[in-house]
């Protein structure tokens, strides 16, 4: 097994261990679940003028080895999420900014949030 292997097989198995469950709707698909790594910010911060504004946002890391039906066709194509954050309010989002890390197989996810509480 080769290094990248092993760190793509390790990444899987911390974000599956620490993982929350986020519900995915792929465009034109069929909603389904996979445990990710979610941070939830609602404030950023303009690094010239220190002014803070409201801007929310979730960004979801999950295992390219967990994302099927997860296609080239489908990855610059708005996707939906549901995750419920440490508050335990449902925060759902939209969007379609991926940034992906393919030496140790994972892809995150930036999602506009919306209806959160």
């Amino acid at each position: 097994m080769s290094l990248r292997s092993q760190a793509a097989l390790d990444m899987r198995a911390n974000i599956n261990i620490d993982g929350d469950s986020v519900q995915f709707t792929p465009p034109g698909g069929t909603p389904f679940s996979r445990v990710c790594k979610t941070a939830r910010v609602d404030m950023v911060t303009d690094p010239e003028t220190g002014a803070k504004y409201y801007e929310p946002k979730v960004h979801v890391t999950v295992s390219l080895l967990d994302l099927l039906p997860f296609t080239p066709d489908t990855a610059g194509l708005p996707w939906a999420i549901e995750i419920i954050d440490s508050q335990g309010t449902t925060v759902k989002g939209a969007g379609t900014t991926l940034r992906f890390d393919r030496a140790i197989g994972f892809v995150t996810f930036i999602f506009e949030a919306y209806g959160a509480g």
